[in-house]
Protein backbone atom coordinates (compact mmCIF):
# COMPACT_ATOMS: atom_id res chain seq x y z
CA UNK A 1 0.00 0.00 0.00
CA UNK A 2 3.07 2.13 -0.07
CA UNK A 3 3.46 3.95 -3.67
CA UNK A 4 6.28 5.86 -4.99
CA UNK A 5 5.46 9.02 -6.13
CA UNK A 6 6.53 10.02 -9.76
CA UNK A 7 5.61 13.72 -9.43
CA UNK A 8 7.29 16.75 -8.80
CA UNK A 9 9.08 16.26 -5.13
CA UNK A 10 8.58 19.42 -4.27
CA UNK A 11 4.89 19.07 -4.34
CA UNK A 12 4.32 15.75 -3.66
CA UNK A 13 6.07 13.45 -1.32
CA UNK A 14 8.09 10.37 -2.56
CA UNK A 15 6.05 7.75 -0.52
CA UNK A 16 2.28 7.53 -0.18
CA UNK A 17 -0.19 4.64 1.61
CA UNK A 18 -3.60 4.01 1.79
CA UNK A 19 -6.37 2.67 3.84
CA UNK A 20 -10.25 2.60 3.66
CA UNK A 21 -13.11 1.78 6.20
CA UNK A 22 -16.82 1.66 6.22
CA UNK A 23 -19.10 4.31 7.47
CA UNK A 24 -22.69 4.87 7.79
CA UNK A 25 -24.92 2.60 5.75
CA UNK A 26 -22.66 0.76 3.23
CA UNK A 27 -20.55 3.83 2.67
CA UNK A 28 -17.33 3.37 1.91
CA UNK A 29 -14.00 5.73 2.40
CA UNK A 30 -10.94 5.48 0.61
CA UNK A 31 -7.60 8.19 1.84
CA UNK A 32 -4.76 8.01 0.40
CA UNK A 33 -1.78 10.21 2.06
CA UNK A 34 1.56 11.62 2.15
CA UNK A 35 3.56 8.66 4.45
CA UNK A 36 6.37 11.32 5.62
CA UNK A 37 3.84 14.01 6.89
CA UNK A 38 1.61 11.40 8.54
CA UNK A 39 4.61 10.25 10.47
CA UNK A 40 6.36 13.14 11.59
CA UNK A 41 6.06 14.86 15.14
CA UNK A 42 5.48 18.55 15.15
CA UNK A 43 4.57 19.84 11.38
CA UNK A 44 6.82 22.86 10.16
CA UNK A 45 6.04 25.30 7.46
CA UNK A 46 2.69 25.28 5.20
CA UNK A 47 0.11 26.08 7.81
CA UNK A 48 -2.79 26.75 5.82
CA UNK A 49 -5.20 23.74 4.78
CA UNK A 50 -7.00 24.05 1.71
CA UNK A 51 -9.25 21.14 0.34
CA UNK A 52 -9.82 20.84 -3.11
CA UNK A 53 -13.56 19.00 -3.13
CA UNK A 54 -14.42 17.61 -6.51
CA UNK A 55 -18.24 16.46 -6.57
CA UNK A 56 -19.46 14.07 -9.04
CA UNK A 57 -22.64 13.73 -10.65
CA UNK A 58 -24.56 10.82 -8.78
CA UNK A 59 -26.52 9.40 -11.23
CA UNK A 60 -24.90 6.23 -13.06
CA UNK A 61 -21.32 8.03 -12.10
CA UNK A 62 -21.12 6.79 -8.45
CA UNK A 63 -21.34 3.70 -6.87
CA UNK A 64 -24.08 2.53 -3.96
CA UNK A 65 -21.08 2.37 -1.62
CA UNK A 66 -20.28 6.48 -2.43
CA UNK A 67 -17.09 5.41 -4.35
CA UNK A 68 -17.09 6.69 -8.28
CA UNK A 69 -17.93 3.78 -11.04
CA UNK A 70 -14.30 2.63 -12.58
CA UNK A 71 -15.21 5.18 -15.76
CA UNK A 72 -14.50 7.95 -13.78
CA UNK A 73 -11.27 7.33 -12.47
CA UNK A 74 -9.26 7.85 -15.45
CA UNK A 75 -10.97 11.70 -15.48
CA UNK A 76 -10.21 12.27 -11.87
CA UNK A 77 -6.59 11.11 -12.67
CA UNK A 78 -6.36 13.53 -15.10
CA UNK A 79 -7.91 16.12 -13.17
CA UNK A 80 -5.66 15.56 -10.68
CA UNK A 81 -2.42 15.63 -12.86
CA UNK A 82 -3.92 19.17 -14.46
CA UNK A 83 -3.75 20.40 -10.62
CA UNK A 84 -0.51 19.57 -9.81
CA UNK A 85 1.05 21.34 -12.92
CA UNK A 86 -1.04 24.81 -12.34
CA UNK A 87 0.53 24.73 -9.13
CA UNK A 88 3.73 24.04 -10.11
CA UNK A 89 3.28 26.18 -12.99
CA UNK A 90 2.78 28.76 -10.28
CA UNK A 91 5.58 27.89 -8.70
CA UNK A 92 3.30 27.50 -5.72
CA UNK A 93 4.69 26.77 -2.23
CA UNK A 94 2.73 23.95 -1.05
CA UNK A 95 2.42 20.01 0.19
CA UNK A 96 0.10 17.50 -1.59
CA UNK A 97 -1.27 15.30 1.58
CA UNK A 98 -3.99 13.52 1.33
CA UNK A 99 -6.41 12.05 -1.23
CA UNK A 100 -9.94 11.66 -0.24
CA UNK A 101 -12.80 9.61 -1.76
CA UNK A 102 -16.27 9.10 -0.15
CA UNK A 103 -19.40 10.27 -0.51
CA UNK A 104 -19.52 11.16 -4.78
CA UNK A 105 -16.67 13.36 -3.38
CA UNK A 106 -12.77 13.22 -4.16
CA UNK A 107 -10.96 15.41 -1.80
CA UNK A 108 -6.90 16.91 -2.86
CA UNK A 109 -5.97 17.90 0.36
CA UNK A 110 -2.96 20.78 0.63
CA UNK A 111 -0.82 22.14 3.16
CA UNK A 112 -0.17 25.77 2.11
CA UNK A 113 2.30 28.37 2.76
CA UNK A 114 0.65 31.67 0.80
CA UNK A 115 -3.08 31.15 0.21
CA UNK A 116 -3.69 33.86 -2.54
CA UNK A 117 -1.22 32.14 -4.61
CA UNK A 118 -2.48 29.23 -4.31
CA UNK A 119 -6.07 30.42 -4.94
CA UNK A 120 -4.41 31.52 -8.41
CA UNK A 121 -2.89 28.22 -9.39
CA UNK A 122 -6.29 26.56 -9.05
CA UNK A 123 -7.95 29.29 -10.76
CA UNK A 124 -8.30 27.71 -14.08
CA UNK A 125 -9.28 24.60 -13.28
CA UNK A 126 -12.82 24.80 -13.45
CA UNK A 127 -12.33 24.95 -17.10
CA UNK A 128 -11.21 21.37 -17.40
CA UNK A 129 -13.45 20.08 -14.72
CA UNK A 130 -16.08 19.31 -17.29
CA UNK A 131 -19.71 18.85 -15.02
CA UNK A 132 -17.58 18.27 -12.18
CA UNK A 133 -18.08 20.61 -9.67
CA UNK A 134 -15.34 22.15 -7.62
CA UNK A 135 -15.29 23.87 -4.01
CA UNK A 136 -12.11 25.13 -1.88
CA UNK A 137 -12.28 25.08 1.73
CA UNK A 138 -9.50 26.48 3.91
CA UNK A 139 -8.41 26.22 7.24
CA UNK A 140 -5.87 26.62 9.01
CA UNK A 141 -3.20 24.43 10.61
CA UNK A 142 -2.76 20.95 10.33
CA UNK A 143 -5.65 19.88 12.66
CA UNK A 144 -7.99 18.66 9.20
CA UNK A 145 -5.20 16.33 8.08
CA UNK A 146 -4.21 14.89 11.53
CA UNK A 147 -7.48 14.05 12.43
CA UNK A 148 -9.47 12.97 9.09
CA UNK A 149 -6.29 11.96 7.51
CA UNK A 150 -3.67 10.83 9.17
CA UNK A 151 -4.25 7.25 9.80
CA UNK A 152 -5.61 5.81 13.58
CA UNK A 153 -2.98 3.17 14.77
CA UNK A 154 -5.52 0.48 13.70
CA UNK A 155 -5.32 1.64 9.47
CA UNK A 156 -1.42 1.59 10.08
CA UNK A 157 -1.81 -2.23 11.01
CA UNK A 158 -4.53 -2.06 7.92
CA UNK A 159 -1.69 -0.95 5.74
CA UNK A 160 0.42 -3.56 7.08
CA UNK A 161 -1.59 -6.51 6.26
CA UNK A 162 -1.85 -5.08 2.56
CA UNK A 163 1.95 -5.24 2.20
CA UNK A 164 1.72 -8.12 3.29
CA UNK A 165 -0.21 -10.29 1.51
CA UNK A 166 1.28 -8.25 -1.75
CA UNK A 167 4.60 -10.25 -0.74
CA UNK A 168 3.00 -13.39 -0.41
CA UNK A 169 1.33 -13.23 -3.50
CA UNK A 170 4.68 -12.15 -5.03
CA UNK A 171 6.20 -14.98 -3.63
CA UNK A 172 3.66 -17.57 -5.47
CA UNK A 173 0.70 -17.86 -2.86
CA UNK A 174 -2.81 -18.24 -4.19
CA UNK A 175 -4.90 -15.50 -2.33
CA UNK A 176 -8.29 -17.90 -2.95
CA UNK A 177 -6.71 -20.67 -1.00
CA UNK A 178 -6.61 -20.55 2.76
CA UNK A 179 -3.89 -19.97 4.73
CA UNK A 180 -2.95 -21.02 8.43
CA UNK A 181 -2.92 -17.27 9.52
CA UNK A 182 -0.43 -17.21 12.68
CA UNK A 183 -1.20 -13.69 14.68
CA UNK A 184 1.54 -12.89 17.53
CA UNK A 185 0.74 -11.39 20.49
CA UNK A 186 3.46 -9.86 23.08
CA UNK A 187 2.96 -9.09 26.79
CA UNK A 188 3.06 -10.32 30.01
CA UNK A 189 2.55 -14.40 30.59
CA UNK A 190 -0.59 -14.03 32.40
CA UNK A 191 -2.47 -11.86 30.31
CA UNK A 192 -1.19 -14.06 27.42
CA UNK A 193 -2.74 -17.22 28.78
CA UNK A 194 -6.16 -15.36 29.32
CA UNK A 195 -5.88 -14.56 25.85
CA UNK A 196 -5.10 -17.60 24.42
CA UNK A 197 -8.62 -19.02 26.17
CA UNK A 198 -10.74 -16.78 25.39
CA UNK A 199 -9.43 -16.68 21.13
CA UNK A 200 -9.36 -20.08 21.22
CA UNK A 201 -13.27 -19.94 22.30
CA UNK A 202 -13.45 -18.32 18.99
CA UNK A 203 -11.41 -20.69 16.64
CA UNK A 204 -8.12 -20.03 16.85
CA UNK A 205 -5.69 -22.61 17.45
CA UNK A 206 -2.51 -22.19 19.90
CA UNK A 207 1.31 -22.35 18.05
CA UNK A 208 2.87 -20.92 20.55
CA UNK A 209 2.78 -19.84 23.59
CA UNK A 210 6.01 -18.96 25.74
CA UNK A 211 8.67 -15.82 26.62
CA UNK A 212 6.31 -13.57 27.01
CA UNK A 213 5.48 -14.09 23.27
CA UNK A 214 2.06 -15.98 22.34
CA UNK A 215 1.41 -17.07 18.70
CA UNK A 216 -2.09 -17.90 17.56
CA UNK A 217 -3.47 -19.45 13.97
CA UNK A 218 -6.58 -18.91 12.08
CA UNK A 219 -7.30 -19.98 8.60
CA UNK A 220 -8.34 -16.99 6.03
CA UNK A 221 -7.99 -16.11 2.75
CA UNK A 222 -5.97 -13.33 1.61
CA UNK A 223 -8.21 -10.61 0.94
CA UNK A 224 -7.49 -7.73 2.56
CA UNK A 225 -11.36 -7.45 4.37
CA UNK A 226 -11.03 -11.13 5.64
CA UNK A 227 -7.44 -10.08 6.80
CA UNK A 228 -8.06 -6.69 8.16
CA UNK A 229 -11.50 -8.42 9.58
CA UNK A 230 -9.61 -10.43 12.24
CA UNK A 231 -6.09 -8.32 12.79
CA UNK A 232 -8.18 -5.12 13.27
CA UNK A 233 -10.23 -6.72 16.00
CA UNK A 234 -7.13 -8.38 17.53
CA UNK A 235 -5.23 -5.38 17.32
CA UNK A 236 -7.76 -2.84 19.42
CA UNK A 237 -8.15 -5.86 21.78
CA UNK A 238 -4.90 -6.55 22.18
CA UNK A 239 -4.75 -2.60 22.82
CA UNK A 240 -7.61 -2.78 25.42
CA UNK A 241 -6.36 -5.61 27.49
CA UNK A 242 -2.46 -3.83 27.40
CA UNK A 243 -1.08 -6.13 25.39
CA UNK A 244 0.68 -5.58 21.92
CA UNK A 245 -0.42 -7.14 18.67
CA UNK A 246 2.69 -8.04 16.46
CA UNK A 247 1.76 -8.70 13.44
CA UNK A 248 1.10 -12.00 11.37
CA UNK A 249 2.55 -14.06 9.09
CA UNK A 250 1.92 -17.24 6.75
CA UNK A 251 3.35 -19.89 4.84
CA UNK A 252 2.96 -19.53 0.94
CA UNK A 253 0.06 -21.58 -0.13
CA UNK A 254 -0.47 -22.03 -4.32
Amino acid sequence: MFRKKKKSANIVGNSWAMYSYNYGEGQRAIISFDVERAQEGDHEGCNHSIRVIIRIPLIGRVLENGLPVREELPKLQQLEDDLLQMLEKHRVSCRFVGRMSYGGMREFMFQVEDVETFRAGVSRLDRRAGDYEIELREGEGWQFFDEKVKPKPVFWQQISDHRVIEELVKAGSDPHSLHLIEHTIVGEDEKLLRIRDELQASGFTEVWLGDGRLVMGKESRLTLDEIFGVTGKLFSYCKAVGVKYDGWGAAVVK
